[in-house]
């Protein structure tokens, strides 16, 4: 709680008492172990096992991005928050994956959605 203290009284003091300040949406949401579906992660729990069928799959992956999607467009009708602080989202173990041209990358997907991108046989 400290910590936020000094940013808030930095902000406040910013602020004029003749001026109104602009209304904005924070949401905060712990998205419990989002984790991609490349097999590389430190705990076994995030690796998919065809015999079990709650393993961590594309169609495990697509049905929590499904419910992130929804959560946060539940706010502002349906425009989603103003900003979105995410919790516990995978940290990267594949380096060699990392995106450097971002605009390409974006442009590569551009329309795409991610049930596409994590294949065609998603199931719940």
């Amino acid at each position: 709680m400290k910590s936020l203290c000094l940013p808030i009284l930095l902000i406040a003091g910013l602020l004029r008492a003749d001026e109104v300040p602009a209304e904005f949406t924070v949401m905060a949401y712990n998205v419990e172990n989002l984790f991609d579906v490349d097999r590389v992660a430190p705990y076994d729990d995030y690796i998919e096992n065809p015999t079990d069928p709650n393993s961590y799959s594309p169609a495990k992956l697509a049905r929590k991005l499904k419910t992130l999607t929804a959560v946060l467009r539940s706010v502002n009708g349906g425009k989603g928050p103003d900003v979105a602080i995410l919790n516990e989202l995978e940290v990267d173990h594949t380096p060699e994956s990392a995106v450097t041209d971002y605009p390409g990358f974006l442009k590569k997907y551009e329309g795409t959605t991610y049930e596409k991108m994590l294949g065609e046989e998603l199931n719940d």
